[in-house]
């Protein structure tokens, strides 16, 4: 019983961190990027996984029991949940480098926190005009796009590095997003 009891502990730290996670971006206070928080669940669930396998004990764990030579031995559904527990760790690894980690998605922060992507582009990389986006009209002239004013100042600082290294913009009033796909769709 003092196993699980452990084993829900790991995970109970594991959903405290999303809570953290939930609150560090609703105030903007960037302390649990998506590295950061990835790495701190990789550790928690190895350190559940080598639990499980008897290796890491606690004060009040009991002696794993014991076969008919004396040795000790796990259960099959203890072996089971420590083998889930170390794949979900290798399974999160690539996302320390910006892999998009579909199953668990909705539980990471999200990608605008990363502050390193492995595909990101060369830092020399721009578009055309620097500072702005260009888009082309069908005579195949560039056209410099109006920045965005609504909620731009509050949400800019959630955008991922892709987007501000490459001179992107994003809009985050429908809005005013769809006025300017309209005046783009006349031209």
């Amino acid at each position: 019983m003092n196993a699980i009891k452990v084993t829900l502990g790991f995970i109970e730290l594991a959903l405290a961190l999303k809570f953290l996670s939930n609150a560090d971006l609703a105030r903007g206070w960037r302390l649990l990027d998506r590295e950061i928080f990835i790495a701190a669940w990789i550790v928690i669930f190895i350190l559940l996984g080598i639990y499980l396998l008897g290796k890491l004990k606690f004060h009040h764990d009991d002696e794993l029991p014991k076969n008919d030579f004396g040795l000790p031995y796990l259960s099959v559904t203890r072996l089971l949940f420590a083998m889930t527990s170390l794949i979900f760790a290798v399974y999160m690894i690539p996302g320390l480098w910006g892999a998009p980690l579909k199953g668990i998605s909705a539980f990471v922060p999200p990608m605008g926190t990363q502050d390193f992507n492995a595909d990101d582009l060369p830092s020399g990389f721009r578009f055309p005009v620097a500072g702005a986006v260009t888009a082309h009209n069908e005579a195949g002239e560039a056209e410099v796009l109006p920045q965005p004013v609504k909620y731009h100042e509050e949400m800019k600082k959630n955008e991922p590095d892709v987007v501000v290294n490459n001179g992107m913009i994003t809009y985050f009033d429908y809005q005013e997003a769809l006025a300017v796909a309209r005046k783009q769709k006349s031209r």
